[in-house]
């Protein structure tokens, strides 16, 4: 049990844009916790130990381009960055990412319009407008990949003075008469502000009765094939249009530890729905579906798969917006379920903050 203890800042999940905000909060003089039930950081953005590797990224991830957000990663943060040669791959023909990825964002928010997903189509369209006159930009990645990002962020964070705490669940935070309280699965702890995301968060009770919530459930299918003998072009990050099986993919063999040997493919792959097969089945189909838009020479052999499938549970906008207004602010929130896009939209709390008295 952790007794009562305190805190100015209790957060929950430790995801980029979590400790990017972190960060900020810890160095202007506040105690900040950040309490992940995970045994590594990242949330989605996670690197860890996989088919004998560590620093694997278990999400095909891409950074929209834009320039504050790179900005404040290389300047501000220290993190190293480079750039991104990534495309997109429609019907076997590459395409300027930035034109594609406006296009993919305006698809999304059509698609939730007629589902009656008013929230994710607020999210596409501004997403697709931002996309659209940012498409002249370079696209960047950590040099060191996820691992990189989340290494530079997290020392950063704690030599400012914060606090992690892993396998520490948040189960219910509670604001009464203007005081937070965060309730954990070991214990009660009490904080000025409490700090929760799209994907990271926990119920709110105010003043004694729960506040509604609309959440988006969803599932994102993901695997790590280790491939030899597949040959094909250098690969950074694509997106697959067109394709019925293949969303994305990213090459993470450069990220990985110890290196991947000559000859050999590390990838992290999406794909669209659950095929309903066995690793290794889903494995070669998956690898036969990259030789099939030619982004593999052939299929070769697979030496090792891994599904890294990841359940989604999306607090809305409004529900988020909702929460820090009927909280005074008491609970804060930010918007996660892009990084870039969570960026823009918190950017004023995302600058240096003046020291506290």
């Amino acid at each position: 049990m952790i007794g009562a203890e305190s805190a100015d800042v209790v957060g929950i999940g430790t995801s980029p844009l979590t400790l990017m905000r972190a960060i900020r909060l810890a160095e202007s003089g506040r105690r900040v916790l950040l309490a992940d039930r995970s045994a590594t950081m990242g949330g989605g953005w996670m690197a860890g130990s996989l088919l004998g590797f560590e620093r694997v990224e278990i999400g095909a991830h891409l950074l929209e381009n834009r320039l504050a957000l790179m900005r404040c990663l290389e300047v501000d943060m220290g993190v190293p960055m480079k750039v991104d040669p990534s495309y997109s791959l429609i019907n076997g023909r590459r395409a300027p990412m930035g034109l594609t990825r406006a296009a993919f964002h305006a698809a999304v928010a059509a698609r939730a319009l007629a589902r009656r997903e008013a929230d994710k189509a607020r999210r596409g369209l501004r997403s697709a407008w931002r996309t659209a006159i940012s498409s002249a930009h370079l696209y960047k990645y950590p040099q060191e990949g996820a691992w990189g990002l989340l290494e530079r962020l997290g020392q950063r964070f704690l030599a400012a003075g914060g606090i992690i705490r892993h396998g520490l669940d948040v189960r219910e935070i509670r604001v009464e008469n203007g005081q937070v309280s965060i309730m954990t699965d070991a214990g009660v702890m009490t904080a000025r502000l409490a700090l929760m995301s799209s994907r990271a968060w926990a119920p709110v009770m105010i003043d004694g009765e729960a506040e509604p919530v609309d959440v988006e459930h969803g599932m994102c299918w993901n695997a790590v094939l280790h491939i030899a003998g597949c040959g094909g072009p250098p690969l950074s990050y694509v997106e697959i249009l067109g394709d019925p099986m293949l969303k994305r993919v990213r090459d993470i063999g450069e990220f990985a530890r110890p290196a991947v040997a000559p000859g050999e493919r590390l990838l992290v792959v999406q794909y669209r729905r659950d095929q309903s097969l066995d690793d290794r089945a889903l494995g070669r189909r998956l690898a036969e579906g990259l030789a099939h838009v030619r982004l593999l020479e052939r299929p070769g052999v697979l030496l090792a798969v891994a599904r890294t499938d990841t359940p989604l549970s999306t607090l809305t906008d409004a529900t988020l917006q909702r929460i820090a207004h009927r909280t005074g602010g008491r609970v804060e929130t930010l918007e996660t379920s892009d990084l870039a896009e969570g960026f823009v939209s918190a950017y004023d709390r995302l600058q240096p903050l003046s020291p506290v008295a």
